[in-house]
């Protein structure tokens, strides 16, 4: 009876913890992958490349629009003082962010020459990741996980149709759908929330700094990552083809699935740690931690196998070309692992006071990933690419567990 007990406390604990989120990521993993079958069937890994670097530079302007409001807002969202106003003043930072974005993008073009494309979609994406985590700090997982996870990946679902149809520049239609859904959307946000207009929209330089120096350190960890990536992305993109980045892409995408339990539960994660690190209540942290962990190390571990015979299965019987590229794909989920096997330790130090600690490890295992990577690229295959992925991994995610034991006297592993 006990060991019965035990089983339905552990099944209760990932339904909370996991729940609903579980179920949008899944349908927007779904959807991503029936997109990428498309892609390789009707673009071929060509195409796939293309869609991989326009994600992956607009991605990177996007981190000047956000810049570490996102996470801000999350944290903050529960302890701010609920009036509009607030709400408003974070909103307004938004939009000087996207002054300071366009700038940038100006600036950038003096030395090399960016598609306009890149621009549009680093404002799409700043857009999107706004309102995911405005959702994520009310505790709306649902919402969250929508924009966050589903939206994106539907409208390139819908654009590879419209291509077929109408034959129309893929990248274009992504934008396009993208466009027409945030016009609608934000439409219709202004229009139930009318109170907003009748807020001051004269924000004071003290609260414009304020919010300005608490991003800073949530921008330095979340920039860093997204710009090791989109400069990953051109190096293969150069160095090899757009046909290899778009199989290295579709690659990575069946290895992120792995990630799923990982990113499922994060919103809560971050919900959580919020909540018990504020009221100081450490020991409560500490169970939780642990207990993620280890849920997370089973599920992924399982999530693991699953798409190991789902790739296996799809690269001898249904697209012959990924056959040679199995040593990339088991690296790939080497490093996803490891990832998910250390928990949610990069939100824990975010989340307790340790941005700073975290930033400087971030900005080391990156710097490592961009020169070694430029280094690997010149002379060696896209496996040994694949290798010093899986090493940066190790780095940052065993750095992150010493850091956390160090700071927080907190084990994963142990309850």
């Amino acid at each position: 009876m006990g060991k019965k007990k035990q089983l339905l406390n552990g099944l209760d604990f990932v339904y909370k913890n996991v729940g609903s989120l579980l179920i949008i990521k899944a349908a927007g993993i779904a959807i991503n992958y029936m997109a990428l079958l498309l892609i390789l069937r009707f673009f071929g890994a060509y195409g796939n490349g293309e869609v991989a670097n326009f994600v992956a530079q607009s991605k990177g302007l996007m981190i000047f629009f956000v810049f570490g409001l996102d996470i801000v807002l999350v944290k903050k969202l529960n302890t701010l003082n609920k009036t509009i106003q607030s709400f408003v003043d974070l909103g307004k930072t938004l939009l000087l962010n996207f002054i300071i974005g366009l700038l940038v993008f100006v600036i950038i073009n003096q030395f090399t020459t960016l598609s306009y494309s890149f621009l549009i979609g680093g404002i799409m994406f700043a857009l999107w990741r706004f309102t995911s985590h405005f959702y994520r700090g009310k505790n709306n997982m649902i919402a969250y996980g929508f924009f966050e996870f589903v939206l994106f990946q539907a409208t390139v679902l819908i654009s590879i149709f419209i291509c077929e149809f109408f034959e129309q520049d893929f990248i274009n239609s992504i934008l396009s759908v993208n466009v027409i859904f945030a016009v609608l959307f934000f439409t219709f946000f202004f229009i139930k929330n009318k109170k907003i207009f009748k807020s001051n929209f004269f924000i004071e330089f003290k609260n414009l700094k304020k919010i300005y120096l608490e991003a800073y350190h949530f921008l330095l960890s979340n920039s860093i990552i997204i710009i090791s990536t989109s400069i990953l992305y051109y190096l293969i993109k150069t160095n090899y083809s757009t046909a290899t980045l778009g199989f290295y892409d579709g690659i990575l995408k069946f290895s992120l699935v792995i990630a799923l339990p990982l990113i499922a539960t994060n919103g809560r994660v971050m919900f959580m740690t919020s909540k018990f690190f504020n009221n100081n209540e450490i020991n409560e942290l500490r169970k939780y931690i642990a207990k993620i962990t280890k849920m997370l190390a089973v599920m992924s571990t399982f999530t693991a196998v699953f798409v190991t015979i789902v790739f296996l299965v799809y690269s001898n019987y249904f697209n012959t070309d990924f056959k040679t590229y199995w040593v990339l794909f088991a690296l790939l989920v080497c490093a996803q692992l490891v990832n998910n096997w250390s928990g949610p330790v990069g939100i824990l130090l975010q989340l307790t006071n340790n941005e700073k600690t975290y930033n400087l490890l971030t900005l080391f295992t990156s710097l490592y990933l961009i020169v070694s990577t430029f280094i690997i690229a010149k002379t060696l295959s896209i496996n040994f690419v694949a290798i010093n992925y899986l090493i940066y991994m190790l780095l940052q995610n065993i750095g992150s567990l010493l850091i956390v034991k160090k700071k927080l006297n907190i084990n994963p592993y142990r309850l």
